[in-house]
């Protein structure tokens, strides 16, 4: 994980000012480049040089110039791991269908706002979603983790013993005696 200086993050802006043009200088008008830049060193913070150069090289193939947070997930999204966009993407594939491959990470951010989805709908849960995958994904990839993809864990039946002919007998005659029993407690003959 790299820090960002001044310098660089300027250098950044100044890349996407040369690659975007009248576009990102309608986009960004109201803003001062130090407050751009310094803003980027925010966004950016915790990701690797390397994750950075992805969100550089899509900028090489992008029409439109990106919001902040758009940049960093450009930047994480051709590393291993989804963006939020992609794992909700998963997550509502998953809930039409169990059977659908997702990760980890997103089913563990899933099951947090299964409730959600349930009662508000997935537009509420969508952000809920984001918030709670990017917590988890940041704790994994700062602990080393990779991503993984979920296995669902299956319970085997437990096996139906077959009952023995003296078994069979034995119950049967059990219930004959219970039956008689409640017979001469109701009055019944």
């Amino acid at each position: 994980m790299v820090d960002l200086t001044q310098t660089q993050a300027a250098s950044i802006v100044n890349k996407m000012r040369v690659l975007y043009g009248r576009k990102f200088d309608q986009q960004w008008a109201d803003v001062a480049a130090n407050d751009m830049a310094q803003a980027l060193i925010d966004v950016l913070s915790g990701l690797s040089v390397d994750e950075i150069k992805n969100g550089l090289r899509r900028m090489n193939t992008e029409q439109w110039p990106p919001t902040l947070p758009e940049f960093r997930a450009w930047c994480e999204q051709s590393t291993e791991w989804l963006t939020a966009d992609e794992a909700w993407a998963s997550a509502l594939l998953h809930l039409a269908d169990n059977r659908s491959s997702i990760t980890n990470a997103a089913y563990d951010a899933l099951q947090d706002v299964r409730y959600i989805v349930s009662h508000e709908g997935q537009k509420a849960a969508s952000r809920a979603f984001k918030d709670v995958y990017s917590r988890i994904v940041g704790e994994l990839r700062a602990s080393g983790a990779r991503q993984t993809i979920y296995t669902p864990v299956l319970i085997a039946p437990v096996p139906e013993k077959e009952m023995t002919p003296d078994e069979i007998a034995r119950g049967k005659a059990k219930a004959a005696e219970c039956i008689k029993a409640m017979k001469k407690k109701m009055g019944v003959v």
